[in-house]
């Protein structure tokens, strides 16, 4: 531990290691626990989170084995912090629940305001404010009854944030104002523990300088009170203008580089949705056209009823390239979209998708029928079919699942297969250098004013959630 203290990583692993072998030939299962734990922790601040996991679940299984709830809950909030850390947020929110659920049945009472800020924190990762400050606000409730002060900072900081991110200015300066009261607040407990360890030290090597050291305490204490209303009043008018002027760059600087980026990425996408254009011209409308034009080249000299043949050909050719540009045109422009709105041009494509046999599309409506922004359904539309033909491409599943809801300010869309799945860390890591395939699909989301947010794991297929603001 003292190693760890010093931030030498290497030793300190070196001797947990060697102290777990000790504790597993004297079967001390509590000391083994304890052991996996540290080591967790270790890798955990060195990015090897899969090992991280690995030794915090080992700790997790003996401290379950032995029914020591309070370390069986810090395990779980320990693997959920690795999640988070991983942006892997339902299974970070996951083990958070666990962690709560444990120390909730066991009265533990102490932990359970940083796992509500630590859950509350998951969702305003997803964007899901609102639930973001249902957490907080408990997490708040319980560091008053618990008196931790210092989780009751970071619930203020993380309202503060959290407000900032809906443009709520108003809250969000409340709680800024409170951030900064509770954290001065601690800093004055500080030197006061500082203080008291100073009188001990003095009381115990001379008790005659007692007096002495509670004049100095008292003038000290004086020059404190009068120097800290001129210091709080500088530090919060500072504060607050600089961080106005902070926060106003951020957010400038941040839009303009967003918007750098999604006309970069529009236009690459916009390149190929061109060139899968002139692809399905080139393979589908082409050979049709050649073909009827060789045929009618051919019926210049032939008899009446070898003609007739050759013009029933052209027809039946003329007919197929007709079919294969309404297709085309189709999946440019869905009709239904002009006339009836998203859900029944998502319907059809389902239909005509199951229809081919490739691939049996379950499509499952909860008030989505409501009509759209043209733009939201087009963009809504084509990343779905997109979502369909990248499973069909590439998944090896027989069953496409969509559930679309709709409520008083969102559209959720939620996305799944049975398909073979992928590692999809390595995945974003590779897309994220290309610019293209699922991310693409990403910024056609954003520029609607919706989030997409994609899972996948070998073996268990692929799920994907998009939600959009409707009003």
């Amino acid at each position: 531990n003292i190693y760890f203290r010093q931030e030498n990583y290497e030793n300190s692993y070196k001797y947990h290691r060697e102290s777990l072998e000790k504790k597993i030939e004297l079967d001390d299962k509590r000391g083994i626990a304890v052991s996996y734990n540290n080591l967790g922790a270790i890798k955990y601040i060195k990015d090897e989170f899969d090992t991280a996991i690995n030794y915090y679940r080992k700790a997790g299984q003996i401290n379950e084995e032995i029914n020591e709830k309070n370390r069986l809950a810090a395990n779980f909030n320990n693997i959920g912090l690795v999640y988070n850390y991983m942006e892997n947020y339902d299974k970070a929110l996951e083990y958070y629940l666990k962690s709560y659920y444990i120390a909730e049945n066991a009265g533990i009472i102490e932990f359970i305001p940083a796992l509500l800020n630590n859950i509350g924190l998951v969702h305003q990762s997803l964007l899901q404010n609102e639930k973001a400050l249902d957490y907080f606000r408990n997490a708040s409730e319980y560091a008053d009854k618990t008196g931790d002060i210092s989780v009751k900072r970071d619930v203020f900081q993380n309202f503060y944030l959290t407000y900032n991110q809906m443009e709520d200015y108003k809250n969000a300066l409340k709680y800024h104002k409170k951030y900064f009261e509770v954290s001065d607040s601690l800093l004055n407990e500080n030197v006061k523990s500082q203080i008291s360890e100073l009188k001990i030290a003095f009381d115990v090597e001379k008790k005659e300088n007692q007096i002495e050291l509670l004049n100095i305490e008292r003038d000290l204490h004086l020059l404190k009170i009068r120097q800290s209303r001129y210091l709080l009043i500088t530090l919060i008018s500072g504060t607050l203008l600089l961080s106005a002027l902070v926060i106003t760059l951020i957010v400038y600087r941040n839009r303009k580089r967003t918007q750098r980026e999604l006309l970069k990425r529009v236009i690459e996408t916009e390149e190929i949705e061109r060139k899968r254009f002139a692809e399905d011209l080139h393979d589908s409308l082409g050979p049709s056209l050649s073909a009827v034009k060789m045929c009618v080249g051919a019926m210049g000299n032939v008899e009446d009823e070898e003609r007739d043949r050759i013009s029933g050909n052209a027809l039946e050719m003329l007919d197929s390239g007709i079919k294969n540009m309404r297709n085309i045109a189709n999946n440019l422009m869905p009709v239904e979209i002009e006339k009836q709105g998203f859900m029944n041009a998502l319907k059809s494509f389902a239909n005509r998708v199951s229809d081919s046999k490739r691939i049996k599309v379950n499509l499952e409506n909860k008030n989505g029928d409501e009509i759209l922004d043209k733009t939201v359904e087009i963009v809504l539309y084509r990343v779905v079919c997109e979502l369909i033909n990248n499973t069909v491409k590439h998944s090896g599943a027989e069953n496409v699942f969509i559930k679309v809801f709709k409520n008083a300010k969102n559209l959720t869309i939620k996305y799944s297969d049975d398909g073979e799945g992928f590692d999809f860390q390595k995945y974003k890591i590779s897309e994220q250098k290309k610019g293209i395939g699922l991310n693409s699909l990403n910024y056609r989301i954003k520029t609607i004013n919706g989030k997409l947010v994609i899972n996948s794991k070998k073996g268990e297929g692929m799920q994907a959630l998009i939600e959009v603001v409707t009003t």
